[in-house]
Parts: structure tokens; C-alpha cells; sequence
């Protein structure tokens, strides 16, 4: 008699321009991956900070591109190398699956055979990661993402504001789920916060660029507020030795530079008030809900961010922390109004911004995906 034997799991490509130490989206999809017997994951990113610690599971077979990124026009250049790579690299791991976040993780997917295109995720669309927004040339952008993602079986955005950026015809709208840029909430209680002891702890993680999210601003009023305030930031970007020559001298004001997952997690715990200004002329931020605010959530600690954008929004349906114009004048008078300030956050209000609603179903989607 011929034995009958059960197949081993699917290899699954977890597939984006990033390490999991430096973002949460891949390191949520990569531990529900990891807690189910259906999958083998293997990992295909990019270290462009030199962090090294990629915050990778044991488990995870890495292939990380360390070469350096660089800013502007290079910046695009680097992405389109390392896309090239990451193709050529799962081309020789040859998936059965694969999950790719953001175009050019969605590009290197094309070298493998249409069956393995699992998910695509539209974590920020390329119009917006180039500033686009309107005209024939955002058009032309918006048209090749569509066409790369109607290669895959599911297409995720993190907000439905994201369908309409990316002007989405209604062939790709079928296979788009909303599923945000959220963090497991577990069991929470609710909190409510009134007033704050001094020095009042702010926290910011994230990109260093000052054009689109108000770092410079920020280290000149805090530093006016010794005493009262202090901040400490953790990221990499262009705008680092800039803003570490800013903050020369100014005793309140602690740059850490990119942090690992864990040294964030207990500086999130630590703080008092995570900041996520954001410039509202920028369209992924009128769009897409910036990921510190669930991570604000998780932590249980309120939000300083800004008017006119998708975060600002989710604040002020929340009622979890001050929502102000952005710029200088805006800053200011936040800072002056948040120690009066008090917070309640409910479960309810974020109930529906837990990760572990959305756990299972991307498994599922992974394994079972309609066709193209």
C-alpha cells in the first residue's frame, strides 16, 4: 500500500525594505505567521540603518541588503536596487506564499510565480512616499501601483482614506481589506489621566526630517521649558545631524538614535505623552494614521499631534490627547495647555484597533487568498 504523507508547511516571504527592530507592521504580521504550524517564514529586508539587531524570531531564516540608503533622489535609486535584489533573492528561495509591504517589496514579488503573490500591503502608497498627491503625474504613479497590486491576491491599506489616494479602480477595490497600522491591545482597563508630574516626559519615535514632522520646532520649545518638559527622541533620517546639533546643550533634550524594538517599548512605557506632529501638506499624513498613536494606545498614554491629518483625526474621535495646528505658533500653545489638561481612553473607543482582530485573518489570507 502506498503511505500517505501529510504535507510540510508553506514557506511564506515576509518581504520589506525595513527590519522588523525599526517598525511593527512586518513584526506583527511575522509573529502570527510564526504562531501558526501552516507556515515556515522566511524574511526578506533591509537594514539601511546599521542597526544590526534586525528583531527577527530564531526561527526566521533572514536575507537582509545592508547597504546604506541614501536621501532624495538616491533614496529612490537605493529602493530600486534593493527591489532588484529582494527579487532575485526569493527567486532563489522560491516561496510558496509571499507578503510584501509597500511597492518595492510588491515589485521584487513579480520574480516569483503568480500562485505565490499572496498579500500585498499598501503601507504608504508611491504617490505619497514621492509627495504626489494631484496632477497627471500622480496619476501615471497611482496607475503603476494599482497595476503591481492587481498582480497580488489581497491587497491591504491601513486606512479607507487610502483606497481613494491611491485612486483605486473598482477591479482592485474587490480584493482591498482595511487593515490598520495597529498593535495588540489585550485586556485594557480604562485610564484616565489628570495632570502630570513634572518634568512632563514626551516621547517621539519615527523618521528624522524636520520638514514634515516639526522637529525642529520641537527641540527649540521644549528646551524653552527646562523644569517643565523633557523629550527624548529615538530614529534615524537626513535630518539627524541637524537636529543633534540643535539639541547641543540643551539638558531636557535626549537624541538616542535609532533605537532597537525593546529600548522603544521601555521608553514607551516611561514617557508620558507620545508626539506625532505631522505636516497636513504632506499626503500620506492626510491619509494614513501614523503607527505612534496605537502604539500610544497600547501603552495607555496620551497624544500630542496635529489638525488636518488622519492621526489628528483618530485623536480627536478617541478624545485620547490634543489634537493643534501645526508649526511653531500651534506647538506652543499645546505645550502651554497640556499640563491643565486630563485624558480618559475607554476600551471601547479602541476596541476595534486591536491586532489580534486582525491576526487570524491575515493567516488566513496568506493561505487561501482568491485568485487574480
Amino acid at each position: 500500500m502506498a503511505s500517505s504523507v501529510a504535507p510540510g508547511p508553506q514557506t511564506v516571504a515576509v518581504v520589506r525594505s525595513n527590519i522588523p527592530a525599526l517598525e511593527t507592521r512586518s513584526s506583527n504580521v511575522i509573529a502570527a505567521l510564526v504562531g501558526d504550524p501552516r507556515f515556515r517564514v522566511v524574511y526578506v529586508g533591509w537594514d539601511r540603518s546599521g542597526l544590526e539587531a534586525t528583531g527577527l524570531p530564531e526561527q526566521v531564516e533572514a536575507h537582509i541588503y545592508t547597504k546604506k540608503a541614501g536621501f532624495g533622489l538616491g533614496a529612490l535609486v537605493s529602493l530600486l536596487r534593493w527591489s532588484l535584489w529582494a527579487g532575485r533573492t526569493l527567486r532563489g528561495i522560491r516561496p510558496d506564499r509571499i507578503y510584501a509591504c509597500n511597492i518595492e517589496a510588491g515589485l521584487a514579488g513579480l520574480f516569483v510565480p503568480k500562485k505565490a503573490r499572496a498579500v500585498y500591503d499598501i503601507w504608504d502608497t508611491f504617490g505619497g512616499m514621492l509627495g504626489m498627491d494631484s496632477g497627471p503625474v500622480a496619476a501615471a504613479v497611482n496607475a503603476l501601483e494599482c497595476s503591481v497590486a492587481k498582480r497580488y491576491r489581497r491587497v491591504y491599506v491601513p486606512d479607507p482614506e487610502r483606497t481613494e489616494q491611491l485612486q483605486a479602480p473598482r477591479s482592485l477595490r474587490k480584493r482591498i481589506r482595511i487593515v490598520p497600522n495597529c498593535q495588540p491591545l489585550g485586556a485594557m482597563q480604562q485610564k484616565v489621566v489628570e495632570g502630570f508630574s513634572k518634568p512632563i516626559r514626551l516621547l517621539y519615535t519615527g523618521t528624522l526630517v524636520q520638514a514634515a514632522r516639526g522637529l525642529e520646532d520641537l527641540i527649540d520649545e521644549v528646551s524653552q521649558r527646562e523644569g517643565q518638559y523633557s523629550l527624548d527622541i529615538y530614529g534615524y533620517g537626513p535630518g539627524e545631524p541637524d537636529l543633534r546639533n540643535r539639541a547641543v546643550g540643551k539638558a531636557n533634550i535626549t537624541l538616542h538614535g535609532a533605537g532597537n524594538r525593546q529600548e522603544i517599548e521601555k521608553a514607551l512605557g516611561a514617557c508620558d505623552v507620545v508626539v506625532s506632529l505631522l505636516n497636513p501638506q504632506v499626503p500620506n499624513y492626510r491619509y494614513a494614521t501614523s503607527t505612534k498613536v496605537f502604539e500610544a494606545f497600547r501603552h495607555q498614554k496620551p497624544v500630542l499631534t496635529t489638525e488636518d491629518t488622519a492621526t489628528g483625526r483618530l485623536v480627536t474621535e478617541t478624545q485620547w490627547g490634543v489634537v493643534a495646528e501645526y508649526g511653531r505658533t500651534g506647538l506652543r500653545q499645546a505645550l502651554d495647555a497640556l499640563p491643565q489638561q486630563s485624558f480618559v481612553l475607554s476600551p471601547d473607543a479602541v476596541k476595534q484597533y486591536d491586532w489580534n482582530t486582525y491576526a487570524g485573518q491575515v493567516c488566513e489570507d496568506i493561505e487561501k487568498s482568491p485568485r487574480p
